[in-house]
């Protein structure tokens, strides 16, 4: 790539479906080329009547004329010489020249000349695609450009603009799905530099296959009622009938693309008058099989390089269709460490290849990746000009992994409250960061310090008896829970109880070993549970432990129940998209485990009840109304089963009778996070994103004004919302609207969908702000003490601080956190799987390499 006087250079990412172009200025700013306002452009072509190329919208738009004449991805056409649009062959290098020629245009329009650019490509892609890469470029203006393999502009990406170094020893493992290819490459920190161990992927899979089997599913739906319409869509033979199949080919598209943010999505059919209605349930049903295949091809890479799960120190994902929430969590569940993934996955490798400064045509086994920090001291951009430290993107504000599973599952990363761990309070705060609250002094202290120096003795007593301590104390280890036969990186997780400690563990052959721990007695009891690859969620209802495996070839998941204090044990086959809700327990069945299932397929929702003796007992199925999706947290135990039809209308069942419609309605298309239900059965949601009506099932609770809802929830018994200024997170503040207690709470960049109320008293919610994660507690006054790092509860007011959430063996420290005098005991350091551990009364349980610990931190 040759070099430009003016210090100017641009990343060029030419996908599937999509390009990205972003620019970087010689002062240091980094910032995406816009393309009619947006960010992204699309890679389609098409052949207009004068011969002419487009590309971008104005392709798309021009393909409603004529579809024959469109070619959406031209990237899947590198290896056929010529493409016919229309009756006209086209060279694939010219296809590939058109959008790179937009790009070039509107670089040279905001630079004032045509910079320099690195252009990334497939790993996989040999020479022949390679020099095909390069002509189109030289078509477009490039006489030289340089090229780099996306993933390995990923990692650039990930440990230079991010400022996420990978520790010796560790692998950082690139996930890029594209629209039309999945490219892996292992990033490994040998010590001294870090090195290409591996690269992988598969050619034939991408966000398009995902899209071909939605059109499938969806046009059976459409044939069963309108044959006559699916088939002048699916076998098109007039100008018309190309058009329909476009557009809806382009609408499924649109609805996967909302399905990553919504429970459900409508999707138009040409030529009839109602929509179908899609639901994410659907789409990962249809979607698993992919993704399972694309996961393994991640595991075959690391097997390649001799490497195994345990040797990763993060995931990060990029490429657009890495947004379907279910690509998180089943490379979660295999590989045990929850991937990063961007607001915009589309980005990264753009802004990455700006920040290779050299070329790496074809890595291989051990090539060096020479410049990634090793340290977490960012490098810089490649540039002419002075060094100077990499500049994080306006644009790529870092986001939680989207499917991180919910607490108590809490991935590494993303802890209990939806927060990644964080070093603890150091003595000494960063510029500009305030120091820690100091203690409130009060007259009555002085009092009692005079008192205690008259009396002596006495004084020291009442000084004893008067001033608060804290309630924290050094780590002290009262008892271990072992184990045989472990899985390295399977499920490793405690729960509390009232008073025992439940700790599940998976075996080696797939089973999961349930102990009890009883903090009275001190007695262990176990059982164990049926086998199965993985597991994709473990809960625990009473002495009860509900876990259901990830889904089998066959489309069925495994749910198993298991009693460690009654060594009772069972298990039921449910569908892949089915549903168990946790029903809150009857008190005259202590010994039951009961649940609402929700068969989506079949679209039935009937009770399930576990007997103590280990019995499953299914009750009568009824049917739902048509397009229902459940509104509840299969993770929060609930006393009834709350659903919303296709047209809004909200139901409920309580497992004795059919379903019953409730007098409230939301919108279709309202995200999941601006509705709530509550164990009481009452239903918060937020009538319209921007000046929204908060309300329950009663009516209007609160208005917004001017600002919009981020989250709707209960904080302890209070109504509450999250809101902000339109698009400014950093304006966000928690409102709670309760009878007695009205307060509005500053709350910067509050983590999404995290804030779960932590007691009556103090309310924990999360933030993220520059990749760092920290927490606001409030009060019941409204008033706020800030904290580092993850928080796992103890009781009302006590909290435990985890300087960081690990799934691996790792040094953690410990600090506790009296809330209501703000006193803070480090409690120790020590090496445990962090996002394991849960804590009850004064004792504190956690995973190591090959057993539980349980530590007594507080005193009694």
């Amino acid at each position: 790539m040759s070099v430009d006087p003016r210090g100017h250079t641009l990343g060029i990412d030419l996908g599937t479906s999509n390009t990205v172009a972003v620019l970087h200025w010689p002062d240091g700013r980094s910032r995406p080329l816009l393309f009619d306002g947006q960010p992204i452009l699309p890679s389609a072509v098409f052949l207009d009547d004068t011969g002419g190329l487009l590309a971008g919208r104005d392709a798309q738009r021009h393909a409603q004329l004529d579809p024959a004449r469109y070619e959406p991805n031209p990237k899947r056409r590198v290896d056929d010489g010529a493409v016919l649009l229309g009756d006209r062959p086209i060279e694939v290098v010219d296809l590939l020249a058109a959008p790179l020629h937009q790009v070039a245009r509107v670089a040279t329009e905001t630079a004032g000349h045509l910079p320099p650019a690195a252009l990334t490509c497939p790993a996989e892609w040999g020479a022949n695609r390679r020099q095909v890469l390069r002509d189109a470029a030289a078509r477009a203006g490039w006489s030289d450009v340089r090229l780099v393999p996306e993933p390995v502009a990923a990692a650039w990406y990930f440990t230079v603009a991010l400022g996420r170094p990978v520790p010796p020893g560790k692998v950082l493992a690139i996930f890029d799905l594209g629209g039309g290819t999945l490219d892996v490459a292992l990033i490994r920190n040998d010590g001294s530099t870090l090195v290409v161990a591996n690269t992988g992927g598969l050619e034939d899979l991408g966000g398009l296959d995902i899209d071909a089997l939605l059109v499938e599913h969806l046009g059976r739906l459409v044939a069963e009622r309108h044959p006559e319409v699916w088939a002048t869509i699916s076998r098109p033979t007039e100008a018309i009938d190309r058009r329909h199949r476009q557009t809806f080919w382009d609408d499924v598209r649109a609805a996967k693309e909302m399905l990553s943010r919504s429970a459900s999505a409508p999707v138009p059919v040409p030529g009839v008058s109602t929509a179908l209605h899609v639901t994410r349930d659907e789409l990962e049903h249809l979607a698993t099989p992919l993704v399972t295949r694309a996961v393994d091809a991640v595991e075959e890479t690391l097997r390649g390089a001799g490497l195994t799960p345990a040797h990763l120190s993060d995931v990060f994902l990029v490429g657009g269709s890495s947004r379907v929430p279910l690509v998180s969590r089943i490379l979660h569940t295999r590989l045990g460490v929850a991937p990063t993934v961007l607001d915009q996955p589309e980005l990264p490798v753009a802004e990455g290849a700006l920040l290779d400064g050299r070329t790496v045509e074809a890595p291989s086994s051990g090539t060096p990746v020479t410049g990634l920090p090793i340290s977490g001291m960012p490098a810089a951009p490649h540039s002419t000009g002075p060094v100077s430290p990499a500049p994080q993107p306006a644009y790529a504000q870092p986001a939680y992994p989207q499917s991180a599973p919910p607490a108590p599952a809490a991935p590494r990363g993303a802890p209990p409250y939806g927060f990644g761990g964080a070093p603890a309070a150091q003595a000494v705060q960063p510029p500009g960061r305030p120091l820690p609250p100091r203690p409130k002094y009060r007259t009555w202290p002085v009092i009692l310090l005079v008192i205690v120096m008259i009396c002596g003795g006495c004084g020291g007593a009442l000084y004893k008896a008067f001033w608060p301590e804290a309630s924290f104390q050094p780590l002290g280890e009262s008892a271990k829970i072992t184990f045989d036969d472990l899985a390295a990186n399977g499920v490793r997780k405690a729960f509390p109880g009232i008073d025992s400690i439940t700790a599940v563990a998976q075996r080696t052959d797939g089973s999961l070993e349930v102990a009890r721990y009883g903090l009275t007695d001190k007695e262990v009891d176990r059982v164990r549970t049926a086998t199965a690859t993985s597991w994709e969620s473990v809960r625990v209802a009473r002495d009860w432990v509900v876990a259901i495996a990830v889904p089998g070839r066959d489309g069925k998941r495994l749910a198993v129940f298991a009693n460690g204090a009654t060594g009772k044990a069972a298990q039921k086959s449910i569908g892949g998209n089915d549903l168990l809700l946790l029903r809150t327990p009857s008190t005259g069945f202590p010994d039951n485990v009961e649940l609402y299932w929700i068969q989506t397929t079949a679209g039935t929702v009937s009770a399930l009840t576990v007997d103590g003796d280990g019995t499953v007992k299914d009750g009568t199925a009824h049917r739902l109304p048509a397009g229902a999706r459940a509104l509840d947290r299969p993770e929060l135990p609930t006393d009834a089963a709350h659903f919303a039809d296709r047209d809004g209308k909200l139901w409920w069942y309580q497992g004795e009778s059919a379903p019953t419609a409730l007098p409230t309605t939301i919108p279709t298309d309202l995200p999941p996070e601006l509705v709530e239900v509550t164990s009481t059965g009452d239903v918060l949601l937020a009538e319209k994103k921007t000046g929204y009506q908060l309300l329950s099932g009663a009516g209007q609770l609160a208005s917004g004004g001017d600002r919009e809802p981020f989250w709707v929830g209960h904080c302890g018994q209070d109504p509450c919302v999250i809101d902000q200024r339109p698009g400014d997170p950093s304006s966000r503040e928690l409102a709670v609207h309760g009878v007695d207690r009205k307060t509005r709470t500053p709350v910067p960049f509050a983590a999404p969908a995290a804030s779960v109320p932590y007691s009556d008293e103090y309310l924990l919610v999360p933030t993220r702000q520059d990749n760092a994660a920290r927490t606001v507690a409030v009060d019941r006054g409204g008033k706020s003490i800030k904290f580092n790092g993850a928080m796992l509860p103890v009781d009302a007011d006590a909290v435990l601080q985890l300087s960081a959430l690990t799934t691996a063996a790792e040094p953690v420290t410990l600090t506790g956190i009296d809330l209501g005098w703000d006193f803070r005991t480090e409690v120790g350091r020590t090496a445990i799987r962090s996002s394991g551990c849960a804590a009850v009364d004064v004792y504190l349980a956690c995973p190591r390499v090959d057993d539980f610990a349980v530590w007594q931190i507080r005193k009694n």
